[in-house]
């Protein structure tokens, strides 16, 4: 008996766990749509997730349904934006919920959400992308509908998510961070206690100022929940913002379209370095290293109504008096620091917030800095009433505040300034409605930086503030050997402080000596001082500055620029260059064109008129005339161009010459031809008996190139060596690679006097006529090149040349004489039958004319086809000196 009832409880037991098993297999289909569309028939919105799993083991005898990748997307003006999403959501409720119809509510009692981001935004229009709550289901929850969820909490937790908010009106970026949060009670009883503990940290930007950056806090609450009133009571309360520790209480109770709150909170513990803790990173440096001393007062309310179109008013007060920080790594204390700050509002309404600094001031030895402003609306068309004076000695600062490293400042600032102004009346240049006056002295003013080869030094810095412009009476000073003076104006000061506009100016700048290297930092490898930053060149895009500029000198590395002269505009990133006119290589240059940095790489494109240079200094000195005309390098004399170019710059501020494209026009004004300088001159030279280049007269040699990808194509010009006229053709590249073709027009005469002699008969005056097309090749490099010709055209044209002349004797004198002279020039013996031989006395006299062997540069595959061919063949063989069998020469260097 007791065996079989063994049997009976096991079968029971594993059907039993079967079934918790198998179940959820069946139900996980029905609640995940249960859920899904319950969600949706509420919201406007979106709600899925990707898989839901159902157990009835991990919690039984609770039922704990887990929805993985849950997510709630947002309609227009929102199409598309991810409201929440949770990597994993559990539920727990009881048994029967598993069995609720379609329609019924579902009711939870425990859920715990883990990887969880909501974004919540409020657009320029002041439309929120959380009101998701649809008009159906607000009909329905006034008819009593009860379809949807109902909760008896026990417990919930939020795990390792976070809570943005971003505000277009209101320039609100608020981030929490929740590493924990939990909550325990029983929600389901009219009354009762929720006990909650959060810890996270929290992040505020106000009107792009951080004034919170992942800052730790802790939350402990006690909430007392009246359930039939919707009253929700802070019972024990005490929380922890970084090191500051605030105590609150009081209640929030919700009604039907309002919330009314009561909260009263202050920080009776806290003392100066707890509030240091909570200013900015920009404006505190390493909390650390800092001792502190002085009693810090905060304490406010928050009481009144909150719905849609109101919000409760408030009253946030910090104060502290003599109060001091010491960093300890520096000799000095800021002391007497007196602080009364109040943050209101008892209007109802976001645009009364106003922030009032009765009193913000601090000593750093006997120097004094005082403040005064009231700042009206401060989350909406801020209004601002400030005044500041100082006196101090900045040396003095730097002693008792930490500067970035390798910065330095020194000199004295006297300051008194007086402004009231809206931010609109800023942006909308509404000059008459801006309220600004006072000045800016700054007496021997020392700046060294890191990003500054030398350090800035001002003498003398005078201006005088009215309304938003400051115009600047007296400013010079020096920056390593460069020195300069400036006056002007310059506009937009305040909405250029607060980053509602860019600084305007128009400025008068005098220099007798600038050196770029003075401003960019040193070239020199061995300087391990000089930073390693690699950031190619930016300017500012907030500027627009006009510069009327005269130097007396510039020099960038090995250029130097004299009488310099010009219209410069710094505007959004870009820098123009309009009407500049300087001295350069001992002729005149002229100058407009733009460079542009917003890109990733600087871009630049520039018109140059370049007037009467020293050829040979500029080309020392230039490398993008290394690269556009190589042979400058072997000239000595003056030229004049028109070059235009664009193309990128690198992190050293020079051209980069792959990305170059333009075109040139140049004139050679008066040029020596340096041989002995160019290799493929040389190579020239030892290929021709009657041609010198050195000989070469270049002035008024006009010629027009162009550029792209790294290849010079070079405009087909002439030029003449004698009577011997070159047409010059191809290109060479910026690898030092050649590519040219030069054709010579060699006349008769250079087929010397036996040559003459031969073909006498035809004529003195014809012979005067007769030129000769010789193709010659250059490849290779610059500084191996190689030198090929082409005698097949030069073959061709002398025989039809030869040919034709002959026609005009034979018409003239009768075929008989024609025969005679035919035979005679083509060394026949007897008869005409024999036209095909050659004659060895013209091939001995062709020989002779280059003293060398005839086979020295004649191309292969020239054909002997004719004996007038090879008469031709065997003079163009003499016009060039034969030093190798083969038809190309190479270099030796």
């Amino acid at each position: 008996m007791k065996k079989k009832l063994l049997i009976i409880l096991t079968a029971i037991a594993v059907v039993f766990f079967a079934a918790l098993i198998i179940l959820p297999l069946f139900f996980e289909a029905k609640i995940g749509a249960l859920i899904k569309d319950n969600v949706n028939a509420q919201i406007e919105g979106q709600f899925d997730f990707d898989q839901a799993s159902l157990s009835l083991i991990a919690s039984f005898p609770k039922a704990e349904l887990t929805l993985k990748g849950s997510r709630l997307i947002t309609p227009e003006p929102f199409q598309g934006d991810t409201l929440f999403y949770s990597g994993s959501l559990n539920l727990k409720m009881g048994l029967k919920e598993l069995f609720r119809g379609e329609g019924d509510p579902v009711n939870i009692e425990n859920i715990s959400i883990d990887g969880a981001k909501m974004n919540l935004k409020v657009n320029a229009d002041n439309t929120v992308n959380y009101d998701l709550i649809s008009e159906a289901s607000e009909e329905n929850k006034g008819a009593g509908d009860d379809t949807g969820f109902t909760f008896s909490l026990k417990s919930y937790a939020i795990t390792d998510s976070e809570i943005s908010y971003e505000s277009s009106p209101s320039e609100i970026d608020l981030k929490i961070y929740v590493e924990k949060h939990e909550g325990s009670g029983d929600l389901s009883l009219n009354n009762s206690k929720l006990q909650t503990q959060t810890n996270g940290s929290i992040s505020l930007q106000l009107d792009s100022i951080a004034y919170l950056k992942n800052t730790p806090f802790e939350l402990m609450a006690l909430i007392g929940m009246d359930m039939e009133q919707n009253r929700y009571q802070f019972l024990q309360n005490q929380a922890l913002l970084n090191e500051l520790p605030l105590v609150f209480e009081g209640e929030v109770q919700v009604k039907e379209d309002h919330q009314v709150v009561d909260i009263q909170f202050d920080a009776p513990a806290a003392d100066f370095k707890d509030f240091l803790a909570l200013m900015p990173e920009a404006y505190v440096k390493d909390l650390s290293n800092v001792d502190a001393s002085g009693v810090l007062k905060v304490s406010g309310f928050i009481k009144g109504i909150s719905s849609d179109d109101k919000i409760p008013g408030f009253d946030i007060s910090i104060k502290t008096k003599d109060a001091s920080v010491k960093y300890r790594d520096l000799p000095r204390p800021i002391d007497q620091i007196s602080l009364d700050l109040e943050l209101l509002n008892n209007t109802g309404t976001l645009g009364g917030t106003q922030l009032e600094v009765r009193q913000s001031a601090f000593a750093v030895g006997q120097d004094r800095f005082h403040l005064k402003a009231t700042i009206k609306n401060i989350l909406g068309d801020k209004k601002v009433d400030l005044q500041a004076q100082t006196k101090i000695n900045l040396g003095q600062l730097g002693e008792a505040y930490p500067l970035p490293e390798k910065m330095d400042l020194r000199g004295n600032l006297d300051a008194d300034i007086r402004a009231a102004f809206s931010v609109k009346d800023l942006e909308a240049n509404r000059y008459s409605a801006i309220r600004m006056d006072g000045f800016i002295n700054l007496m021997n003013f020392i700046y060294r930086s890191e990003a500054l080869q030398s350090p800035l030094k001002l003498n003398s810095l005078k201006a005088q503030l009215v309304n938003d412009q400051a115009t600047i009476q007296q400013g010079n000073g020096t920056v390593g050997q460069s020195d300069f003076q400036l006056k002007g104006s310059l506009q937009h000061l305040l909405g250029y402080a607060l980053g509602k506009q860019n600084l305007e100016g128009r400025l008068d700048l005098r220099s007798n000596t600038f050196l770029v290297a003075d401003f960019v930092g040193s070239d020199d490898p061995d300087n391990k001082e000089v930073s390693q930053d690699t950031t190619s060149l930016k300017i500012p895009t907030d500027l627009d500055l006009r510069l009327n500029t005269v130097a007396g000198k510039i020099v960038y590395d090995d250029l130097e620029l004299s009488d310099f002269k010009g219209k410069i505009r710094i505007n959004k990133g870009t820098i123009d260059f309009q009407e500049v006119t300087t001295g350069f290589f001992d002729g005149k240059l002229a100058l407009q064109g733009s460079l542009n940095t917003l890109a990733d790489k600087p871009e630049f494109a520039l018109a140059l008129d370049m007037q009467s240079l020293q050829i040979e200094k500029a080309f020392q000195s230039m490398e993008l005339l290394q690269a556009l005309a190589p042979i400058a390098g072997a000239l000595k004399g003056k030229f004049s161009s028109q070059v235009e170019l664009a193309g990128t710059l690198n992190n050293d501020y020079r051209p980069e010459l792959p990305t170059l494209t333009g075109a040139v026009l140049a004139e050679i004004l008066a040029a020596d031809v340096q041989t002995d300088r160019l290799p493929v001159l040389t190579e020239l030279n030892s290929s021709f008996d009657f041609f010198d280049t050195s000989k070469l007269d270049l002035r008024g040699l006009k010629t027009a190139l162009a550029f792209e990808k790294g290849k010079v194509r070079v405009k087909p010009f002439n030029l003449k060596y004698d009577d011997i006229l070159v047409r010059v053709d191809g290109g060479h590249g910026f690898d030092r690679s050649l590519d040219y073709q030069l054709t010579l027009d060699v006349p008769a005469r250079y087929l010397g006097k036996e040559v003459q002699g031969m073909v006498a008969s035809i004529g003195e005056e014809e012979l005067k006529d007769l030129s000769i097309p010789v193709k010659i090749g250059l490849s290779g490099t610059h500084s191996s090149p190689k030198v090929s010709s082409d005698l097949s055209s030069g073959v061709k044209s002398l025989t039809s040349q030869l040919v034709e002349l002959q026609k005009q004797k034979l018409i003239s004198k009768g075929s008989d004489k024609a025969q005679s002279l035919l035979g005679g020039l083509l060394g026949n013996k007897s008869d005409s039958a024999k036209v095909g031989q050659e004659d060895n006395t013209l091939g001995s006299v062709l020989k002779g004319l280059a003293g060398k062997p005839k086979d020295s540069l004649v191309n292969d595959s020239v054909k002997q086809n004719s004996p007038i061919e090879e008469k031709a063949t065997g003079i163009l063989k003499g016009l060039l000196k034969g030093k190798k069998k083969d038809t190309t020469k190479t270099g030796g260097n």
